[in-house]
C-alpha cells in the first residue's frame, strides 16, 4: 500500500518528498528545507513569522522578570512595584495574544495558492491544517493563559495578605 504524498509548509521550513535514485533502488524521503530566496511571502506570513520571533523572546523576557523580581523585592516591595498584582497578568495575557498572531499564517499564500505545492503534472488539493508544531503553540497559550490567572491570584492574594497586616499594625496601639 502506499501513502499519500502530503506537502506540509510551516512558517519557516516546508517538507519535501525527494526521490532518490542508487544503485540498491528508488528510495523516497522525507526532509525539511528552508524557504528558497526565491519564495514570496504576503503581508500575513510574515506578520506570522515576526509574532513567532516576538512571542519566543516576550517568553524569555517574562520568566527573567518573574523570577528576578521574586528575588529582589520583599513581598510588600513586589506588589507596590507591580510584578505582582495586575502587571504580570496583563503581560502574560499578550503572550496569548502574541501566540495567536501566528495562526495569521492560515490566511498567507502559504495556504491560498502556494506555488510551492503546485508541481508538473499533479494537482495538490489545497487544505491547510494545524500541524503538531501549531497544537503545541495552542497548548502554550493555554500554559500562557494559566499562568496569567494564577499569577492575578497571586496578586490578590499578596493584595489582601498586605492589608491584613497593615490594618493588623495599626490596630495595635503603643503603650
Amino acid at each position: 500500500t502506499s501513502k499519500p504524498i502530503v506537502r506540509e509548509f510551516g512558517i519557516w521550513h516546508y517538507r519535501s518528498v525527494n526521490d532518490i535514485v542508487s544503485s540498491d533502488g528508488n528510495f523516497v524521503v522525507e526532509s525539511c528545507h528552508r524557504y528558497p530566496d526565491s519564495t514570496e511571502f504576503d503581508v500575513a506570513w510574515n506578520a506570522a513569522r515576526a509574532f513567532s520571533i516576538i512571542v519566543f523572546i516576550f517568553a524569555i523576557i517574562a520568566i527573567i522578570v518573574k523570577c528576578t523580581s521574586a528575588c529582589l523585592f520583599t513581598p510588600d516591595d513586589r506588589y507596590r512595584s507591580g510584578s505582582s498584582g495586575i502587571v504580570t497578568p496583563l503581560y502574560l495575557l499578550l503572550g496569548i495574544l502574541q501566540g495567536g498572531l501566528t495562526f495569521l499564517l492560515l490566511d498567507s499564500n502559504a495556504c491560498n495558492d502556494n506555488t510551492m505545492a503546485q508541481v508538473e503534472g499533479v494537482t495538490f488539493e489545497d487544505q491547510c491544517s494545524l500541524s503538531a508544531g501549531a497544537k503545541l503553540s495552542i497548548s502554550a497559550m493555554v500554559f500562557w493563559l494559566a499562568a496569567g490567572v494564577t499569577s492575578f491570584l497571586e496578586g490578590k492574594a499578596w493584595q489582601s495578605e498586605c492589608e491584613e497586616r497593615r490594618l493588623a499594625s495599626s490596630s495595635v496601639l503603643p503603650e
